[in-house]
């Protein structure tokens, strides 16, 4: 269990985050600006960055094993 409520707080915003939420969703629900996600739990963000690339090669019809951009 947390030992305060603001660590179950930021659990919930982390969780939201891994779910794929958008930042500007996430800072909304929490009463915080995207400046304040961005700094506070830029790991979390960080962490997807390789799946989201993945998302856009495939959505852009890139192969990248190809090498082509």
């Amino acid at each position: 269990m947390a030992r305060k409520p603001y660590h179950l707080r930021a659990t919930c915003i982390t969780n939201w985050l891994r779910a794929g939420l958008p930042v500007a969703e996430v800072a909304r629900r929490a009463g915080n600006s995207p400046e304040v996600i961005h700094r506070r739990y830029a790991g979390v963000i960080d962490d997807r960055e390789e799946e989201n690339n993945k998302k856009i090669e495939k959505t852009m019809g890139w192969d990248s094993g190809s090498g082509k951009v």
